[in-house]
Order: C-alpha cells, then sequence, then structure tokens
C-alpha cells in the first residue's frame, strides 16, 4: 500500500502525540537534575520533525520539502549535545550552544531555500561526515548503558531521516522521498522514549548504596560525563589502582577499599554529582 503525504502527516502526528504524552507524563522524573533541557530538546526535535511532515503535506515542490526535513531531522542531535553541557552552573547557558549547532547544521538548508530555489539540497562532504560524528558520539555516550536499546532505536531514527546526506549516501538507496522511512524513523524515536519512560531494561537493585547512585547516574547522563567523574574519583581516593574500565559499574571499582576510604569515595562523590542532581535525588538511591 502506497503512503500519501496526507495520510503520512497524519500518522506522523499521531506518533507526535504518543511521544509528548510520554515525555510529558514522565518529566517529574527529572526534577532536580540538570537533564531538563536536554528534556526539551527532545520534545523540540521530535515535534520540528512532525510540523516538517505537516508543512509539507499542505503543498511545496520537491526541493522545498527536502530542505525543510533536514533542517528538522538535524534537530535530533540536540538533546545528545544538551547532556555533554548538563552541568551546573553553566548548563542554562549551555543550550545557546545547543542552539547555535542546530542553526549551523541547518545552514545547507537555508541556503538552497535563499540562494537555490527549487533546486535539490546539497551538502557538502564535510558536512556530512559531521552528521556522522555526531550519530557516532551518541552511539559511543549511551551504548554502554543500561538504555543502549533505546539508543539503537535512536541511531536508527537519525540513520532513516538522515540517510539522503550520509557519507554512505551514494551507496544507499533514496529515502528522502520515502513516507514508509520517514515514518520508520519517527517509529523508532517513539519506541525508544517509551523504553526509557517505562524503564525498560529492567535494572538489577544493587546491594551496596552507592553502586545505585552510580549506575543511575551513569544510565542517564552515559558515558562521557560518567568517565570523567570516575577519573575525579580516582584522583580523590588516590585508587591508581582501579583503571576507568574497573569504575564502571562502581564508584568504589574492583579492588578491596578501607572504610575512611569508602567515606572519602561517598563524600567525594556527593560533592561531584551536585553538579548535575539534586539532594535529594542521591538520597533515594541510598535508602
Amino acid at each position: 500500500m502506497t503512503i500519501t503525504g496526507g495520510w503520512s502527516a497524519t500518522i506522523a502526528l499521531l506518533l507526535w502525540g504518543i511521544a509528548a504524552g510520554l515525555l510529558w507524563k514522565n518529566r517529574g522524573r527529572l526534577t532536580g537534575t540538570t537533564l531538563t533541557a536536554p528534556w526539551a530538546w527532545c520534545l523540540a526535535a521530535f515535534t520540528a520533525v512532525v510540523a516538517a511532515e505537516l508543512a509539507i503535506a499542505t503543498g511545496g515542490n520537491r526541493a522545498w520539502g527536502e530542505s525543510l526535513r533536514y533542517a528538522a531531522a538535524v534537530a535530533s542531535f540536540c538533546p545528545l549535545v544538551g547532556v555533554l553541557g548538563a552541568k551546573r552552573p553553566q548548563d542554562w547557558a549551555w543550550q545557546w550552544i545547543v542552539a547555535s549547532l542546530w542553526a549551523v547544521l541547518a545552514v545547507p538548508s537555508v541556503e538552497a531555500l535563499l540562494f537555490r530555489p527549487g533546486q535539490p539540497l546539497y551538502l557538502v562532504p564535510a558536512w556530512s561526515w559531521l552528521l556522522l560524528a555526531l550519530w557516532l558520539l551518541t552511539a559511543l555516550n549511551y551504548l554502554a548503558t543500561r538504555f543502549w536499546p533505546s539508543c539503537l532505536l535512536v541511531l536508527t531514527a537519525q540513520a532513516l531521516l538522515l540517510a539522503d546526506y550520509s557519507p554512505l549516501a551514494a551507496v544507499l538507496p533514496p529515502l528522502a522521498g520515502n513516507p514508509a522511512a520517514r515514518l520508520s524513523g519517527l517509529l523508532c524515536a517513539v519506541s525508544a522514549i517509551a523504553l526509557v519512560a517505562g524503564g525498560l531494561p529492567r535494572r538489577t537493585r544493587p546491594a551496596e548504596p552507592l553502586d545505585r547512585v552510580w549506575r543511575d547516574f551513569r544510565d542517564a547522563y552515559g558515558a562521557a560525563w560518567t568517565l570523567r567523574i570516575a577519573q575525579r574519583l580516582r584522583e580523590t581516593a588516590h585508587r591508581d589502582a582501579n583503571t576507568l574500565a574497573g569504575v564502571w559499574h562502581s564508584p568504589l571499582g574492583e579492588q578491596p577499599i578501607t572504610a575512611a576510604e569508602r567515606q572519602a569515595i561517598e563524600q567525594s562523590l556527593r560533592a561531584l554529582l551536585a553538579r548535575f542532581v539534586c539532594e535529594e535525588w542521591i538520597a533515594r538511591r541510598l535508602r
């Protein structure tokens, strides 16, 4: 069955309603954390992609629609970049950087609409490689966390929405004009949100309270911040024997420690995480 523009826009709007409902219902989980802005970027990116589909369904030539879809699709990188700057006190100022990145990534669309109206969207190779680098950054930050299925779904969604602009576009079938591919990308994104909202996959509750704090932070903020804080913990506790890989699952590391060392690690961990989460967030996981 062929999916027409009108049906494509209707299905996209339905998927947006599901995604927005899940995001809004679970926003309370982020209270006291610096992830509120990335949450907002997630909603904004999904809204932009669906709004583009609705605008295109009302009419316009192919080149105009292609430029609009590209500008909306690159917004999918904003939530990740928002997380990379989610440390107090600069977390809100960082969002100007995120907005600037979106504007820069959308430059080819603006150029096409203003200076090459009616012509197909064109990205120079360097631009395509930049998109691939951001795509890989998402994989590196979250594939090793508990939410790796959602990460895979997000990567698939981005690949479907931006396939025509990747360095591999020359050997891949064109997808910009394929409504099924775009809707599949949106469905993957909705599925990723649903898994995170449902807390899936379920985590095994560690017996050690500090491990519960650590793993929830790791899964929420990803590898970039986790490894940075792990390095700081090693420096604070003078635990050079613990490699960064050794503290991936526990801030206490893989070597036996004394009670004094454990106390030093807990105090340091609380101080470091205070830049990201509130004291109540930590206390709930220490119970």
